[in-house]
């Protein structure tokens, strides 16, 4: 799990908040992950067939973006899962929030180029990681 980079997540810098978040992946009610799988869709959806590891912050950043559409868009729109396994701590909203939050790194417009130069490196690597749990917890939804 350290090789895929969801064993911790940076914090938002908060009072109190102790320096990294982690996921006991050993309890009963764990995600069933098959990263691999996951990380065969990043690169199937991939301009240059780029494993996750081998890309710059940025193009994760886009990639994440991207491998939601990829799992969650059909025919019809966007595909509704069920967050309630989240806790509701993960819903519809937060996943439309996270994307229209990264925008910018999918486009190459001036202005898109000047809001993705903004962000500090503390908080790519924060959306890299948010955009991970993310997506592992909407590929275990439709994978059910």
């Amino acid at each position: 799990l350290k090789e895929h980079g969801i064993i911790t997540i940076p914090p938002v810098s908060m009072p109190g908040a102790s320096t990294t978040i982690r996921f006991d992946l050993s309890t009963k009610d764990a995600f069933n992950l098959d990263l691999n799988d996951l990380n065969k869709k990043i690169e199937l959806i991939s301009t240059r067939n780029a494993t996750f590891e081998q890309m710059p912050s940025d193009e994760k950043i886009k990639e994440l973006g991207n491998l939601i559409e990829f799992m969650l868009k059909g025919k019809n729109g966007f595909a509704s899962i069920d967050y309630s396994f989240s806790s509701n701590l993960i819903d519809e909203d937060s996943v439309i929030k996270f994307r229209k939050k990264i925008q910018c790194f999918r486009h190459s417009s001036k202005e898109s180029i000047n809001e993705r130069n903004s962000f500090t490196m503390e908080q790519k690597s924060f959306l890299i990681e948010y955009g991970i749990l993310l997506n592992v917890y909407i590929y275990n939804q439709i994978s059910k």
